[in-house]
């Protein structure tokens, strides 16, 4: 009847609206979903190529450097500059005042003294690092690692002789006092850069930087992995609700 076609119509009419606005909907939805997966592909696979290049470089790690377990090797690291810094804050008080023979501001004696501490520190760092990696081969390599071990030794036996001229100008103490500070302070420093000297030795291993690189490379794509895993799983509950 006229009445039951027009009903028909006015149905189709409203099913159309509907599926017109559920493609409105649902087309967005799947495109970004067809993305996140083809992305989740895509970091699977770099995450695959990641993991061997990791496992090679824990080969490496272990040929070069037998006996030692490669999950220590970021440890050490750890220890080590958590040792510097240590050094390094102790370095600036105890070098500080054996400056206050220049007159100058307290200011100015802490920076002289961090920045002599820095120098020592850094030249012990590179001291260890040579001794670790670099054979003595050539004239070169000699050459720097005796500088890199003089220079600062040098330094620290001027700072103790600073601090007995220090002491003497203020009579803080009697002669024989002088210099029992004087090999107590260069006995200190001295300690603090052979310290920081085998630190830099113990920890900078060969191979261990490309043992951290590719690892945090790893951990990385397995954040992103996680991430993309968790968009896709929004995603399809959002597409699951209007369908």
């Amino acid at each position: 009847s006229p009445y039951l076609r027009q009903l028909h119509e006015a149905a189709d009419l409203e099913i159309g609206d509907l599926i017109h606005g559920f493609v409105q909907k649902d087309t967005p939805l799947d495109d970004k979903l067809q993305q996140l997966v083809a992305n989740e592909r895509s970091v699977q696979q770099e995450m695959e190529r990641a993991e061997r290049v990791k496992a090679d470089a824990v080969e490496r790690f272990s040929a070069l450097n037998p006996g030692v377990p490669a999950s220590t090797a970021e440890h050490r690291m750890m220890t080590y500059w958590a040792i510097i810094s240590f050094l390094l804050i102790c370095e600036v008080p105890l070098n500080g005042t054996v400056f206050q023979v220049l007159k100058e501001g307290q200011l100015f004696n802490y920076l002289i003294s961090a920045g002599i501490g820095v120098l020592i520190l850094l030249a012990a760092h590179s001291a260890g690092v040579h001794l670790r990696r670099k054979p003595f081969g050539d004239r070169t390599s000699s050459v720097m690692f005796i500088v890199v071990m003089t220079v600062p030794l040098m330094t620290v036996f001027v700072i103790a002789s600073l601090r007995q001229y220090y002491l003497h100008s203020r009579s803080l103490v009697n002669p024989e006092g002088e210099r029992i500070a004087y090999f107590a302070f260069l006995s200190i420093n001295l300690l603090m850069f052979v310290v920081a000297f085998y630190m830099s030795w113990f920890s900078h291993l060969e191979g261990a930087e490309e043992l951290t690189r590719t690892r945090r490379m790893v951990e990385r794509l397995r954040k992103e992995i996680k991430r993309t895993e968790k968009a896709l799983r929004v995603v399809r509950a959002a597409r699951l609700n209007l369908h």
